[in-house]
């Protein structure tokens, strides 16, 4: 009996529709792939291979098989300050 321990790699392709990725404003670096792994969704390896007019595909490595999601994520870029240091404005002496 095989067991999913003699798996080394397995490729996943998949394809979206450009309309959905258009009208939920995603980029195709926002789709992705995730397995469970009993108690938690784990994002894996995932590749845009190609895109025509109305699809847009997609490769996942993974190596154990489990319950698989696509998922459409927006990563917003977050903005950043530097910190000014504050010197010490007491007088002494």
């Amino acid at each position: 009996m095989a067991g999913t321990n003699l798996i080394k790699e397995v490729v996943i392709r998949f394809k979206v529709e450009n309309s959905w990725i258009d009208n939920n404003s995603l980029a195709g670096s926002d789709i992705g792939m995730v397995k469970w792994d009993g108690s938690k969704w784990i994002q894996i390896e995932t590749a845009q291979m190609k895109k025509d007019d109305k699809y847009t595909y997609f490769e996942s490595k993974t190596d154990t098989f489990s319950v698989f999601a696509i998922t459409g994520s927006k990563t917003e870029a977050v903005a950043t300050t530097a910190a000014t240091p504050q010197g010490d404005n007491s007088d002494s002496g």
